[in-house]
C-alpha cells in the first residue's frame, strides 16, 4: 500500500501552562497542506531488504528510506514507533516491509514525523480490514506524538491540550497561495519550549472565531508564541518573517516550532532570490 503523508502549518500557536505531565496546554489551528512524503507498507512473508527491527509479535520489519532526510536509527523514526504500537495493541501477524521517502524536512514545525507516523497506522489497519476504529487509532496515536492524531483526522482542527484534544472546524482558504521557507537551520521542539514563556490569559480570543474573520486581519491578532524566544535565537527567522509581508503576503508566521516560515497570498507571488539558500514550496490551497 502507498500513501501520501501530507504537511501541516500552525495558525496561531497560544502556549498556555506547563502541565503536571510536563507537557504544556496549547491552542493552535492545524492546516493541512499539499507537501508530502511517500510511505509505503506491505506485508510480506518473503525476505526483504532493509534494516530488520523486531516487532512485539514475533515478526520482522524492514525499513528503507530514501529522500530529504536520512534517519540514522530507525527504530526512532516515528513511523516506525507507529508500526511497533500498532503490533503491540492490536496484532499484525506477519512480517511488514517499510519504505519512507522523505520530502517533508524535519525540525521544522510541519509535522512530518507525525504525518508518517499517522498514515503508518492508518496503512496497517487497512492493510487488516479496517478492523480498529477511528476512536482506537486516534488514542494509539496520541500516544506516539502530540501532532499525530490531527493527522488521523486531516481536516482543518482546532487543537486543545498537547494537541491531541481536535475539533474539526471550517475553514476555507481556497484560491490563496501558500508559500513555505524553511532556511537551512533546524529548531528542536525542546529548543522551542525551553524560550517560550506560556501566557493563560482569559481575554484571548478564541481561535476558531479568529480564523473565521478576514486573512487580512490576522497579522494583528493571530500569534505564535514560539516566535519571540525563537526569533532572539535565530534572527534570521523574522528577517525571513519580514521579507513576505514586503513581498505581499497578506499573513505570516512561523509554523509550530519553528523553523518554516509562510506566508498567505492572495496573489502568486515572485520567489525572491534572498530565499536561494532556503528550501522553499509555493502551493495553491
Amino acid at each position: 500500500m502507498i500513501c501520501f503523508p501530507n504537511a501541516k502549518i500552525n495558525l496561531g500557536l497560544r502556549v498556555l501552562r506547563k502541565r503536571p505531565d510536563g507537557y504544556h496546554d496549547i491552542e493552535t489551528v492545524f492546516l493541512p497542506i499539499p507537501l508530502n512524503d511517500v510511505l509505503e507498507l506491505v506485508a510480506t512473508s518473503e525476505f526483504s531488504q532493509g534494516v530488520p527491527i523486531s516487532l512485539p509479535g514475533g515478526h520482522k520489519l524492514f525499513y528503507t528510506s530514501s529522500g530529504n532526510d536520512f534517519i540514522s536509527d530507525p527504530s526512532k523514526d516515528l513511523s516506525v514507533k507507529a508500526c511497533v504500537a500498532y503490533d503491540n495493541s492490536f496484532g499484525i501477524g506477519s512480517d511488514i516491509a517499510l519504505h519512507i521517502h522523505k520530502n517533508i524536512p524535519s525540525g521544522a514545525g510541519l509535522g512530518g514525523g507525525s504525518s508518517d507516523a499517522a498514515h503508518a497506522l492508518i496503512s496497517l489497519n487497512a492493510i487488516h480490514g479496517n478492523k480498529v476504529s477511528q476512536s482506537d487509532l486516534l488514542h494509539l496515536a496520541s500516544t506516539i506524538g502530540s501532532d499525530c492524531p490531527f493527522f488521523i483526522i486531516n481536516k482543518p482542527c482546532h487543537a486543545t491540550g498537547r494537541g491531541e484534544q481536535l475539533a474539526p472546524i471550517s475553514l476555507d482558504l481556497t484560491g490563496y497561495h501558500l508559500l513555505l521557507v524553511k532556511p537551512a537551520i533546524g529548531v528542536s521542539t525542546a529548543e522551542a519550549y525551553g524560550v517560550v514563556k506560556p501566557i493563560d490569559d482569559p481575554g484571548f480570543a478564541d481561535l476558531m472565531d479568529v480564523v473565521k474573520l478576514p486573512v487580512g486581519s490576522w497579522p494583528a491578532i493571530l500569534k505564535n508564541d514560539f516566535e519571540t524566544g525563537v526569533f532572539q535565537n535565530h534572527p534570521e527567522l523574522a528577517f525571513i518573517k519580514s521579507s513576505l509581508y514586503e513581498m505581499g503576503a497578506e499573513y505570516a508566521s512561523m509554523s509550530g516550532s519553528g523553523s518554516t516560515m509562510y506566508g498567505l497570498f492572495s496573489k502568486k507571488p515572485e520567489l525572491d532570490s534572498m530565499f536561494d539558500n532556503c528550501l522553499t514550496f509555493l502551493c495553491e490551497l
